[in-house]
């Protein structure tokens, strides 16, 4: 168990969200995270459906028109530690989640390092470096949820994988659950740690050399049970993907903010890149005893097995700067991921575990090769710190930053060069080692830090959301511009035709391109594109189709620059906003005449937009047309019976209505959905069993 008396030092792996508190986190400089755009609105709309007592929402009229909410593992919904959130007001509850997760982490790493057979005095030190490595916090900070819960589960993975005992089956039961956690959290992080488990799984079987046959079998059950715990969210996302714009990205798109090699320097100065991706600064005590660990590779062949990985991952991560990454990005399943750079938290972890390894070395060989370890330390310390000090008198206002974490490498330094002569103690070298390492990487995370409160954040848009919600607007709001946030439209209830989302239907992108006059059809995360990244001024000069949009139930759009168009009506400017009406603004659902085609939305009555259900009341003959997104899973019926939806303007619902008054119901019940849920309870059941069962020694 941990120490008592340094039970409260795991804190300090937390002082970020707990800092946070009720506000939220966010890069410096910025005043938007991932948590604001899409995991508050999503978390947020789940805990307003059950408060409400309309249960869970399956199928989100959010933005994009709607979508499959169940569908998008963004959605959080069948990860259950996240439903923790629900419980707290947010973004409280969403730091605190995020801050559970980063004790599991740290409490995993610890007991993995104890697995491992290290020194115990290494336990501590190492476990705070996992918590606050910046590799790792960039993703707390850049609101990338359900990457820090998923990122939790992985020292697990890595501690049940040492000194398996084949005659123990809970550990591939365990390691089933972990996995199923992890691809239930985040499908993008479960890429990396699948494969980075499985290697590691595989190196540490041959390298024990017994039972490897019944071993591998273990293995392999382990990966399959966990697979079909996270069947809910992989089995959905397939239809999804396979129907929207990410199945067509170029390689391009799917090399996206690959790290430029000349952040490489990264390595050695803790700079603040254009993005967060490329933020991967190991520290000067990693870095350095990574070096070292280069003398005795040969004695400790753990050491191939984390050099190789980081090596691996770090090439990765710098995407298309090399030839067979751009080969590797066609391959099928790698081609759906985005940004290598990501790669960069699994390097992290292996220079992590090089230099623990290096620091147990070095206590039990006190110290060998010490001239090598002199030199090495000196020599790159020299270079570092040199390195630094050029940056910082390039510009001493914006690197000011620099000189704290040169006094710590200068300090490390020290510290290596007295050990190596014997003036220092072993205990003594291992505290303040890890204390100065910790001070270095914890600089780097602060510095990269900003919070916002819930007034700031909800003031962009508020007056215009406040201007739709007076005039109680049963419809759609587009904006061009992102002038209403996704998290104020939640929050004041209103629809968005536009959105931010990895994940969109790639007939629904293709309507609002030919809405508003765009002819590229590239993938792009926002919809509509933002070519420059600035929404206030990249889709100037679009001239939105008021017809298209009256389609989609848009009767407002709202617009940071002035909008040409004789058939939009301007209401009002707030905010340095523009606010125009749409006079074509059919409704929720109307219907046509077969002969001639004529939109009548008065034949349409008692519209009830429920979530996972919409009721409504029509007269027929014709074809009634709903302003929802027709997408598999959802079911018609008429007057009970059920009917065949059909997918009219190439987007929307619709159904033939035969003469007379008609009821008419339409419910999202999507069967690969309950098909996934079926498995992943099966899955969980089967790994109970294992756990539970076949106890015979424990972990």
């Amino acid at each position: 168990m941990i120490r008592k008396d340094f039970r409260w030092l795991l804190l300090l792996t937390v002082l970020i969200p707990l800092a946070a508190w009720d506000r939220f986190i966010v890069p410096a400089g910025t005043m938007i995270s991932d948590i604001m755009i899409t995991h508050y609105p999503n978390l947020f709309f789940i805990q307003q459906s059950l408060a409400t007592g309309q249960g869970i929402p399956l199928w989100s009229p959010l933005i994009l028109s709607g979508y499959p909410f169940s569908a998008n593992p963004l959605s959080t919904l069948w990860y259950p530690p996240a439903w923790l959130s629900l419980l707290f007001p947010l973004p409280l509850g969403i730091n605190l989640v995020m801050g559970m997760h980063i004790l599991i982490g740290v409490v995993g790493f610890y007991f993995l390092l104890a697995k491992m057979g290290l020194d115990s005095r290494i336990k501590i030190p190492g476990s705070l470096l996992f918590g606050v490595m910046p590799g790792g916090y960039t993703h707390v900070i850049s609101g990338h949820f359900t990457w820090v819960c998923a990122s939790a589960w992985l020292p697990w993975l890595f501690l049940l994988s040492i000194n398996q005992d084949s005659k123990n089956w809970k550990i591939p039961g365990l390691s089933a659950l972990f996995w199923g956690l992890i691809l239930l959290a985040d499908m993008r992080f479960a890429a990396y740690a699948g494969i980075f488990w499985m290697a590691f799984n595989l190196f540490i079987i041959f390298q024990s050399k017994s039972h490897i046959q019944l071993r591998i079998i273990q293995s392999g059950i382990a990966l399959v049970l966990g697979a079909g715990i996270g069947t809910a969210v992989w089995l959905p996302l397939l239809e999804y993907a396979g129907l929207g714009s990410r199945s067509s990205m170029s390689v391009s798109d799917s090399l996206y903010l690959s790290l430029p090699p000349i952040q490489l320097t990264g390595l050695i100065v803790p700079g603040h890149p254009t993005s967060m991706e490329w933020i991967f600064y190991p520290g000067a005590m990693i870095l350095l005893l990574t070096l070292i660990a280069l003398s005795f590779l040969r004695k400790r062949p753990e050491l191939f097995f984390w050099l190789f990985s980081g090596i691996v991952f770090l090439l990765w991560s710098l995407g298309e700067n090399l030839p067979v990454n751009q080969l590797m990005a066609e391959l099928p399943g790698i081609s759906l991921l985005r940004v290598p750079s990501r790669g960069l938290y699994f390097f992290n972890i292996s220079l992590l575990m090089i230099s623990v390894i290096t620091i147990d070395e070095l206590l039990k060989n006190n110290p060998v090769k010490a001239m090598y370890l002199r030199l090495v330390t000196i020599f790159f310390a020299l270079l570092g710190l040199l390195f630094q000090i050029v940056i910082v008198s390039i510009d001493m206002d914006k690197n000011n930053f620099i000189l704290a974490n040169s006094v710590c490498w200068l300090i490390i330094t020290i510290l290596i060069i007295l050990f190596s002569y014997r003036r220092l103690n072993s205990s003594v070298f291992v505290i303040l080692l890890g204390l100065f390492a910790v001070i270095d990487l914890m600089l780097v995370d602060v510095r990269l830090t900003n919070f916002i409160s819930r007034k700031d954040a909800f003031q962009s848009g508020e007056q215009v959301a406040l201007f739709v919600k007076n005039r109680g607007s049963n419809s759609r709001v587009f904006s061009p511009s992102y002038s209403i946030p996704q998290l104020t439209a939640a929050d004041y209830s209103i629809e968005l035709a536009d959105g931010i989302d990895p994940l969109q239907l790639k007939s629904y992108s293709s309507f609002i391109r030919q809405s508003i006059g765009l002819t590229d059809d590239s993938y792009s995360v926002t919809l509509p594109p933002f070519k420059t990244g600035d929404p206030t001024i990249d889709n100037i000069g679009i001239k939105p189709s008021s017809e298209l949009f009256g389609l989609l139930n848009v009767k407002y759009l709202i617009s940071s620059f002035p909008i040409i168009s004789d058939k939009w009506k301007y209401k009002d400017t707030l905010d340095d906003t523009f606010i125009y009406e749409n006079p074509l603004a059919i409704g929720w659902a109307w219907v046509e005449k077969a002969e001639t085609g004529d939109k009548d939305s008065n034949r349409v009555f008692n519209i009830d937009r429920g979530l996972n259900r919409i009721k409504l009341e029509a007269e027929g003959p014709g074809r009634l047309v709903l302003s929802e997104i027709n997408y598999p899973g959802w079911l018609a019926r008429v007057d009970g019976i059920n009917v065949e939806i059909n997918t009219a303007y190439d987007i929307l619902r619709s159904i033939n209505l035969p003469v007379g008054y008609h009821n008419i119901e339409f419910i999202y019940a999507p069967v690969l959905l309950y098909i996934g849920l079926t498995v992943s309870l099966f899955s969980f059941l089967a790994s109970g069993i294992l756990i539970w069962k076949w106890n015979s020694h424990g972990i």
